[in-house]
């Protein structure tokens, strides 16, 4: 059993002139989002940025990590950020997206460069003069700091990923297929270079105006000695490289695939691999000093070295592996299930136990009655020739720490079924639903005794039973795919010994079923061959379906999957980050924004206001805002809640917002990180609704400070990065 803390409040408010991030990241922290490039501003301070308008900074070496929002587009993927000094810095991103920061990356001004197509890198040699490099050719400078672009004709249509320049003229930039750019103008005009290989270049460095090295995919890697008249290759053994960064004319660092990060002290003849600790991606890699190092990539990846590279820590917490369902209890407790491990919330998420899951099979579902006792069920795989599956059932009674393997009462029932969906009315009374893999029909599991005996029937209307949904120990409904394709639901109001055959109002495939209550359901569903998803809803206990077709965009090839508070509030989650909610029972739905890309397998709501999400790569989202939506009649959480302060790091002060939900005395206290009490901004009475209260520190050093919030015999905790 492992413990790992999140941090203690996260951010899903600011201020109007941020953009609100209503789902937040728990785990992995800091985020999730793949992180493209990094820059140390010194020893102690970094920035990296990345998809999904991710950024990151540490003012502490590496050894902690906050998340900075922005008001940028939060589909804009950021490539790449450039400092001049520890206060002035660019990034730059997708749809022609330019940040700039003057005051170390506490505050970003952001604009968009309309009709400026992807921007890949960005380079500044002083205050005013600076230039950027693209998609489709892209090639633009500016004399003003990036107030203005100007567009450089670069003389090709390749995408270009990087531009470097050693002073206000000498420059190069490279891209796909081995193109190589070099201008001694300042950019105003470019000629090509001759690349000795056949490569995508991904990243150039240059020491002097004849000095330089490419690096880019196939581990190629280039060297100048006469300002790229002559390229010559350099062998290595490494996957793509993505990043070359030299310290001097000897010293020099490369990242790229499968983790990889390598030093060279002889000018690139000789490299020596590093152990990063992680198999993912590097995608950018920068030093502070010759001891501190940062290096990013994909998955939110941060490694750091404090000895030179000599050896590297990941400083991204949290397990990544895929997470396929999540169930919460309440606001504060929440069990998530993923490959080989299950993790459990009793305090809203601040901090998860991460329980060893090893069991014989995969899991596809899990139903929790209580915080302690659950199902799990999936698959064993077959390890002969048949390759055909076995059904796996698995309880737990104390919250997902052990669990035991149960059984149908002839084993036989068990052996080549696939099941996919379980469902419990109570401790006693559970449904599996699934597949023969023998006869071709669906096939259904009841207990009566918890698990302690299970019932076998075999459904000949089925050829694939995909969810099922009991409303109490009577009641309850399946959906999947009868023998003709065609979308078949069942109910049952005998505890599923006997299933009657309902009217869907279409021919669809059917996916998941799910009762907020005895009256109100949905079908979640599939509208083929154009694989368009439908909504099927009844309030009337399922005496009448309404198919409609659902107006939101869907990924190719995407699964959905939907949960419901109650009968108006509703939530789909599925590819790419797509997540959109209803507050009318599922008449109207409106996209929210995620803080992520990824897939989204499963989503659960404890209220109106309070659920998580999970997905690949260990991603586990967050939100005490119901996503974002407006609720109509409702004014706010039913419990004190602690949102972001705001800027955070920051250098003068700093304010930390809070939600009464009702009149109470408030305590404000801030600690350090050895526990001395340094301040009392607030200790007062306050009344109900949105508050805030600005601490403007007196005398503390610079650091991380934990502030804690009292009020109505509740505490919250949050964390600030102060910066003198």
């Amino acid at each position: 059993m492992r413990r790992f803390a999140v941090t203690l409040c996260m951010m899903f408010l600011l201020f109007r002139s941020a953009f609100s991030q209503d789902w937040f990241w728990q785990n992995p922290l800091p985020q999730g989002n793949d992180l493209n490039d990094v820059h140390a501003l010194d020893a102690m301070t970094a920035i990296g940025v990345g998809d999904h308008a991710s950024i990151v900074q540490t003012t502490d070496g590496g050894a902690t990590w906050a998340q900075v929002l922005t008001d940028a587009n939060p589909d804009c993927d950021l490539q790449s950020d450039f400092f001049l000094d520890d206060r002035t810095g660019w990034i730059a991103g997708s749809h022609g997206t330019i940040l700039k920061t003057q005051n170390g990356g506490l505050s970003w001004d952001s604009s968009e460069v309309t009709g400026m197509p992807d921007i890949r890198s960005i380079y500044f040699v002083d205050s005013g003069k600076g230039w950027i490099a693209g998609s489709g050719g892209l090639l633009e400078g500016t004399a003003d700091g990036g107030k203005q672009w100007n567009p450089l004709d670069s003389g090709t249509g390749k995408n270009l990923h990087d531009v470097f320049f050693v002073d206000s003229y000498f420059g190069w930039a490279v891209g796909d297929s081995s193109t190589i750019l070099h201008t001694d103008d300042g950019g105003q005009t470019w000629s090509p270079q001759t690349a000795p290989v056949v490569s995508d270049l991904r990243s150039v460095h240059f020491t002097s105006r004849d000095r330089g090295w490419i690096a880019g995919s196939g581990g190629t890697l280039l060297f100048t000695s006469d300002g790229g008249l002559d390229w010559i290759p350099t062998s290595t053994s490494f996957g793509d490289i993505q990043h070359v960064h030299f310290w001097d004319e000897q010293n020099g660092w490369i990242a790229g695939r499968w983790g990889l990060i390598a030093r060279t002290t002889d000018a690139g003849a000789e490299w020596q691999a590093r152990n990063s600790g992680s198999g993912n991606t590097m995608r950018g890699l920068s030093f502070g000093d010759d001891r501190n190092g940062y290096a990013v990539g994909d998955g939110g990846e941060i490694v750091v070295t404090t000895d030179g590279g000599a050896n590297w820590i990941s400083k991204i917490s949290g397990p990544r592996m895929n997470l396929s369902r999540i169930f919460s209890f309440s606001t504060d407790s929440a069990l998530a299930i993923g490959d080989g491990r299950v993790l459990h919330t009793f305090n809203g998420g601040m901090t998860w136990t991460d329980y060893d899951f090893t069991h014989p099979g995969s899991v596809s579902d899990f139903e929790f009655v209580d915080i302690k006792t659950g199902w799990a069920i999936g698959s064993i795989p077959d390890t002969s020739e048949e390759r055909v599956d076995d059904a796996l059932i698995l309880k737990t009674t104390n919250g997902g720490r052990r669990w035991l393997q149960q059984y149908s009462q002839n084993r036989r029932d068990m052996i080549n079924a696939r099941v996919g969906a379980v469902s419990f009315a109570d401790a006693f009374h559970g449904w599996i639903v699934g597949t023969s893999n023998w006869s071709g029909f669906g096939i259904i599991f009841r207990t009566t005794d918890g698990g302690q005996n299970w019932i076998y029937s075999d459904n000949r209307v089925f050829s694939s039973i995909r969810s099922v949904c009991f409303v109490d120990a009577l009641k309850g409904w399946t959906v999947g795919t009868s023998n003709q394709g065609i979308g078949i639901l069942m109910m049952s109001s005998d505890g599923g010994v006997t299933w009657n055959y309902q009217n869907p109002g279409t021919q669809a495939d059917l996916n998941q079923v799910l009762f907020a209550d005895r009256d109100n359901g949905w079908i979640l569903g599939t509208k083929l061959p154009e694989r368009v998803p439908l909504l099927i809803r009844t309030n009337d206990g399922g005496a009448h379906w309404d198919p409609q077709q659902l107006d939101i965009q869907v990924p190719w090839r995407s699964s959905l999957s939907m949960a419901f508070s109650d009968s108006r509030n509703g939530w789909i989650v599925g590819g790419s980050g797509m997540v959109y909610a209803t507050t009318d029972g599922g008449r109207q739905w409106v996209q929210q924004q995620g803080p992520t890309s990824r897939s989204l397998s499963d989503v659960h709501f404890a209220d109106p206001m309070t659920g998580w999400i999970v997905g690949e790569n260990g991603t586990l989202l967050k939100t005490v805002t119901g996503g974002g939506m407006e609720r109509n009649g409702w004014t706010g959480p039913d419990e004190l809640t602690l949102l972001v302060n705001h800027p955070n790091p920051f250098e003068s002060s700093t304010d930390i917002v809070f939600y009464l939900p009702q009149q109470a005395f408030v305590r404000l206290t801030v600690f350090d990180i050895l526990g001395r009490r340094v301040a009392v901004p607030l200790e007062e009475w306050r009344q109900a609704g949105l508050q805030s209260v600005t601490w403007e520190p007196a005398g503390p050093a610079s650091g991380l400070y934990v502030y804690r919030l009292e009020a109505d015999g509740k505490v919250k905790c949050g964390k600030a990065v102060y910066r003198k």
